[in-house]
């Protein structure tokens, strides 16, 4: 088998499984590219494991991975998948800012809606992920977020954060201010 891998850094080192006892070659083709254990210094077998150090990392792409072997009698063997090296984040989600008069129930915000995209809506010491929390939902790439409780007099902090499936981080910050007292009264 292959090690399923979406990474947000480049990749220097693959590495799978395999029958090993049964198995007399084994072969790795990254790309374009084939390396054969035991011929390819970077490439390790010990019993049913294998890993691949590659001569040049792999960067932001798709890279198509495939693993074969074969046994004394000429029998093969294959699998195929893919690394993902994605360092590029998201785009960043909207900032709230909100200044009332009486207390705020709901919030929402523009974000980079995908598939693989989380969504976490802090408000003060709570946190709302979007597809666990029932009150943070997404229709058009436009996130709502009704509270639990609506905010009161005072100041809150807002953050917003997308993350992708490599792990990549977009944030923004803002806040809402809810203040229901009148300056007072001129004389």
């Amino acid at each position: 088998t292959i090690a399923a891998l979406v990474s947000k850094t480049p990749v220097d080192t693959i590495s799978g499984t395999f029958a090993g006892r049964d198995a007399e070659t084994l072969e790795v083709t990254v790309g374009n590219n084939t390396y054969a254990a035991g011929t390819f210094m970077g490439f390790t077998r010990a019993g049913a494991n294998w890993s691949l150090k590659l001569p040049e990392p792999l960067t932001d792409g798709v890279h198509a991975i495939a693993v074969s072997t074969a046994d004394k009698a000429g029998n093969v063997s294959s699998a195929a998948g893919t690394i993902v090296v994605d360092s590029i984040a998201p785009k960043a989600p909207a900032a709230v800012t909100i200044a009332s008069k009486g207390p705020v129930s709901e919030l929402s915000g523009a974000w980079d809606e995908s598939g693989d995209h989380q969504l976490a809506v802090s408000v003060g010491r709570d946190t709302y992920n979007f597809r666990s929390f029932m009150g943070l939902t997404s229709v058009n790439k436009i996130w709502k977020l009704v509270l639990p409780e609506p905010l009161g007099d005072g100041e809150h902090a807002v953050n917003v954060t997308t993350t992708d499936k490599a792990g990549n981080v977009s944030e923004s910050t803002g806040s809402v201010l809810v203040d229901g007292t009148p300056p007072a009264a001129p004389t």
